[in-house]
């Protein structure tokens, strides 16, 4: 039995994996419920607090700059007075960088306040066996040139470790495999990736997860749920970028133009935990694959003719890529409970998630000849077949 409210610490990463996603339907809107329950006592650090505003501070100019470039290039072609009449007006309004910067950060101080945190500061921390740690490679200091970096999660390790005991526990949630490092044999303190995984051991003490869990490794739960994930994937609007990056933004790859998925398949999950529990409902997350082939196509302007007085190509050259991706995602199913005596079953009421494609979840590409009959009866069939899912 768990001794509530159990006190967990929240590492930037968990922010930021998250999208900053701080409505009542997000992660952070069922910690909310959590610590409402006083199941749970959250902790994070003046470093932690001040991380997460400096990347939102960062993303928000991201953002300004992405709607920025998209308006700007819009209004090449268009002109802003006719675009007020349309539905895309909103989209294209000029954004003050300063004021998105404090909207988004004033989101954040106000989740601060309404999960109750507690906010430490690094007062009492022995620097100078942070230096040494730091010399002979001791975690979180990894052995590599960048480990100075992890200055701040050292601070951070070393005043938990004041703090808190094996009479005084705390949860540790850091997918910063180096950061949990710290805490490795460190009596009263367990480490999780995610904030999901301490719902889970929440939820394992009630009677309806045994009932769920069941339910899901059932063969022929398994299949149908399986069935049904692939039929949302197939209805579903996925973005496919085939530009590739390294780590110096140095692009090659394509920017296409259409995609066509020509198949989805092998679709399979495995149960990952159980979040939040009511009286009527159950919700769970599943760690889903799937492999998923597209055509795609792009114009090849080295063999299109541009005419410069018409504005147009005379001329335009589609060469053709066929892609196959095998991407890893989390899939949150909400179940309706219904008792009848002492059995219980489920019904699913709904599925989401998302899915983006893109250099981290392809594993082929290659070109598909022009003159193959084939592969052009097949991109044409799977043309109809995307023409006739979208106005189903």
């Amino acid at each position: 039995m768990l001794n509530y409210p159990i006190s967990v610490f929240l590492d930037t990463n968990i922010f930021i994996g998250a999208k900053y996603d701080f409505s009542s339907k997000g992660i952070f809107g069922t910690l909310n419920k959590y610590i409402n329950d006083d199941k749970i006592r959250l902790f994070i650090s003046n470093i932690v607090e001040n991380e997460v505003k400096k990347h939102l501070n960062d993303d928000a100019t991201i953002l300004c700059n992405i709607f920025k470039n998209a308006r700007t290039d819009v209004l090449k072609s268009i002109s802003s007075n006719i675009l007020d009449d349309t539905s895309v007006a909103n989209l294209l309004k000029k954004i003050e960088k300063d004021a998105l910067k404090s909207e988004m950060v004033l989101l954040f101080d106000k989740f601060i306040e309404e999960s109750k945190a507690t906010v430490i500061d690094s007062s009492g921390v022995d620097c100078n066996q942070i230096v040494s740690d730091y010399f002979f490679g001791n975690p979180p200091f990894e052995a590599k040139d960048s480990k100075k970096y992890e200055f701040p999660d050292a601070i951070m390790a070393a005043k938990l470790k004041i703090l808190f005991n094996v009479q005084n526990p705390i949860y540790i949630i850091s997918n910063d495999s180096g950061f949990r490092i710290s805490f490795y044999n460190e009596k009263g303190f367990k480490t999780f990736e995610s904030l999901k995984e301490v719902f889970n051991l929440i939820n394992m003490e009630a009677k309806v997860y045994k009932d769920v869990t069941s339910f899901i490794v059932n063969t022929d739960t398994h299949n149908y749920i399986s069935a049904i994930i692939t039929e949302e994937i197939i209805h579903k609007d996925i973005d496919l970028d085939g530009l590739d990056f390294d780590r110096k933004g140095i692009c090659e790859g394509y920017d296409y133009e259409e995609v066509y998925f020509d198949d989805i398949s092998q679709v399979d999950f495995e149960f990952s935990s159980v979040d939040d529990i009511t009286e009527d409902t159950v919700n769970i997350t599943l760690s889903c694959t799937a492999s998923i082939t597209a055509t795609c196509s792009y114009l090849d302007e080295s063999n299109s003719a541009w005419d410069s007085e018409e504005g147009e190509y005379i001329f335009s050259e589609c060469v053709s890529i066929e892609e196959i991706h095998q991407p890893n995602f989390d899939c949150e199913v909400i179940f309706s409970i219904n008792r009848e005596g002492e059995d219980i079953n489920f019904k699913i009421l709904a599925i989401d998630f998302n899915i983006s494609l893109d250099q981290w979840t392809r594993v082929s590409r290659r070109s598909i000849e022009t003159g193959d009959p084939e592969e052009l009866a097949k991109a044409e069939e799977m043309e109809a077949l995307e023409e006739y899912h979208k106005h189903r």
